[in-house]
C-alpha cells in the first residue's frame, strides 16, 4: 500500500514535468501501467493507445530512451493483461501465449514475443541466444525497434512467471538508473556463488539470451561488475538455474 501511495504522490507531483517534456504516446503507456498498478479503470488509456496514429508514434519514439520507456512499459501492462485474460493458455501452451497478438497500439497488433524479441531485442531471433538476428524483419518492426539493444531490458521486463524480475515503471528521465538498479537488484538477488568450488549458480535468463550479455565471458564481467561473484574470481564456473513458470502477478519492483 505505501508503495501505491508513494507513486501517485510521484506522478501527481511529476505529471506537469512528464505532459510538458514527453511524448504523449509515452506518457499513455505510464498513465495505463499506474491505473493497471492500482486496480482502477484503464479502457480510456487503452483505447486511446489502440487508436493512436501509427505515423506519429514512430515519430514521437525517436531515440532508443523513449523506446524502450514505451515499450518496457507496454510489455509489463499487459504480460498482467494477458494473464487475467488468457490464464489457461498460458498455463496450456506457454509459447502460444507468448505469441498471441492480443496487444493493439497504433492500429497495429503485437505480441508479447513482438515486443521482446523484434522491438527490444532489434529482431532478434527467440531461439537464437543473442546470436541469430531476423533475416527479413517486418516493416513496422524495422520502424519500432531501438538502434541498439541494452542487456539491461532483461531485468525490466516482467512475464508474470515467479522467476521473473519484478514488475517494473519506467521513466525517461531516470531510465538508466532505473535500467541499472534493475539488473542490479536481479542479478544479486538471484545469484549463489559457491566459493569454494569457485561456481556461479544464476538465471536461466543468462543462458536463453547470452549473446546479448557478450557470451559466458560477458556475463562473468556483469557477475563480477555487480557483485554477484568476486572480482578476483579469475574465471568462475557457471550453472544456469531452473526457471520457475509459476504465475505470479504481484512482484512489484520498490
Amino acid at each position: 500500500m505505501m508503495r501505491l501511495i508513494f507513486l501517485c504522490i510521484v506522478f501527481c507531483f511529476s505529471g506537469l514535468w512528464v505532459l510538458g517534456s514527453q511524448p504523449k504516446s509515452v506518457v499513455l503507456s505510464q498513465d495505463m501501467f499506474l491505473a493497471q498498478l492500482m486496480g482502477e479503470d484503464y479502457n480510456d488509456f487503452q483505447t486511446e493507445l489502440e487508436a493512436y496514429d501509427f505515423n506519429r508514434l514512430v515519430d514521437e519514439l525517436s531515440n532508443d530512451d523513449l523506446k524502450m520507456v514505451f515499450w518496457l512499459n507496454i510489455y509489463n501492462i499487459y504480460a498482467q493483461i494477458g494473464l487475467e485474460n488468457y490464464d489457461s493458455l498460458y498455463l496450456n501452451h506457454r509459447r502460444k501465449f507468448f505469441k498471441n497478438e492480443f496487444i493493439k497500439v497504433a492500429g497495429e497488433s503485437f505480441s508479447l514475443d513482438d515486443i521482446e524479441h523484434g522491438i527490444l531485442r532489434r529482431s532478434q531471433t527467440l531461439w537464437g541466444r543473442g546470436r541469430v538476428r531476423k533475416w527479413f524483419p517486418g516493416k513496422v518492426e524495422r520502424q519500432l525497434r531501438v538502434n541498439e539493444l541494452d542487456y539491461r531490458i532483461h531485468f525490466g521486463l516482467n512475464c508474470g512467471a515467479k522467476s521473473c524480475p519484478p514488475i517494473a515503471y519506467f521513466e525517461t528521465e531516470n531510465l538508466d538508473e532505473q535500467l541499472t538498479e534493475a539488473a542490479k537488484t536481479f542479478i544479486l538477488s538471484t545469484s549463489e556463488y559457491d566459493d569454494i568450488r569457485n561456481m556461479v549458480f544464476i538465471s536461466k535468463i543468462f543462458s536463453w539470451y547470452r549473446g546479448d550479455f557478450g557470451g559466458k565471458s560477458g556475463i562473468r564481467e556483469l557477475l563480477k561488475k555487480y557483485g554477484a561473484v568476486p572480482k578476483k574470481s579469475g574465471r568462475v564456473k557457471i550453472e544456469f538455474k531452473d526457471y520457475d513458470w509459476s504465475v505470479s502477478t504481484s512482484n512489484y519492483a520498490d
